[in-house]
């Protein structure tokens, strides 16, 4: 089965995917990682800085079914690329329209027949890769790390994440019993550093990437409007912050999630713009009761106006 595998870099993950090729259970046509021996590099994918080809003008039967749906979700991920930060609309739909044929390209000329990833897709090219796959009848085999040791998730549908319904297997394990009432502190949320809260701090870090090419490349003027945007967020964030909480009156509490990330990007739906969640939620709450919203410890200006 003509294969293409997206990530699966670690060494693990790799020597998985290699063993299924030793035993012609699939044949890698692409592979996008970050090893030396991968086709595609998985990082330059994300940021675009691929090769240019002429367009091919394949999958345009599917174009309109696939923007309809995938686009928002492509921008809201994309928008996780610094380098983006201060693009137009108009050119963002031409980074759309790029990537739609790139990745049709790609799969059609491959032959793929299944595509393995080794994450719910949340960096907007490889949103949209599933999406077009979802179209062209491509089986796909979806995986997500789980909290629990020694565990994942898989589905076969982006749209099955949380019911479930595209997959059946038997455990042959014991249940695992969850003490709740233990504190613990996430490995995403240790060592959180607050001088990255500094917008000052942010701003020579990002100049200092852009002036030694970094990884993580931005445009001068994505710096600029970086700053500006991050001294509204906390000036906005400083103005209406409370310090008291009043627990006699009812309230309901509502942690916001980091933004951008897979959680809310993928899995979010509508409410990826959690303001909206939030002002759905006032309208079916009795009147005298509160909302107590409290900011993600790690979230900046990239996704708060």
């Amino acid at each position: 089965m003509n294969t293409l595998i997206y990530g699966m870099h670690w060494i693990s993950q790799t020597n998985a995917m290699k063993q299924l090729e030793k035993d012609k259970i699939i044949d890698i046509k692409v592979w996008i990682g970050k090893n030396k021996d991968n086709t595609i590099n998985i990082n330059k994918l994300r940021r675009g800085l691929i090769s240019k080809e002429n367009f091919s003008g394949i999958n345009q039967d599917i174009y309109d079914k696939v923007y309809q749906k995938a686009f928002p979700v492509f921008l809201d991920m994309f928008a996780r690329n610094p380098s983006q930060y201060a693009i137009t609309h108009q050119e963002a739909v031409n980074i759309y329209n790029y990537y739609f044929d790139y990745c049709s390209k790609l799969l059609h000329d491959n032959k793929i027949e299944l595509m393995i990833f080794h994450m719910l897709p949340h960096f907007g090219s490889d949103y949209l890769l599933s999406i077009i796959a979802e179209y062209m009848n491509i089986k796909m085999i979806l995986t997500y790390q789980s909290l629990i040791p020694n565990r994942f998730h898989y589905v076969t549908s982006l749209d099955d994440f949380g019911a479930f319904q595209t997959v059946k297997i038997t455990f042959d394990h014991p249940s695992i019993n969850i003490d709740f009432n233990t504190k613990k502190v996430q490995f995403y949320m240790k060592n959180i550093d607050l001088k990255y809260k500094s917008c000052n701090y942010n701003l020579l870090n990002r100049i200092r990437q852009y002036l030694f090419r970094s990884l993580r490349s931005m445009t001068p003027l994505g710096i600029i409007k970086s700053y500006c945007n991050c001294l509204a967020f906390k000036s906005y964030y400083k103005s209406m912050a409370l310090n008291k909480v009043d627990f006699d009156t009812k309230y309901i509490y509502f942690p916001l999630q980091l933004q951008p990330e897979l959680s809310t990007s993928t899995l979010g739906g509508i409410f990826t713009d959690q303001i909206l969640a939030l002002e759905k939620l006032s309208t079916i709450i009795p009147n005298d009761w509160l909302i107590y919203v409290k900011e993600n410890p790690k979230q900046l200006e990239g996704h708060r106006g």
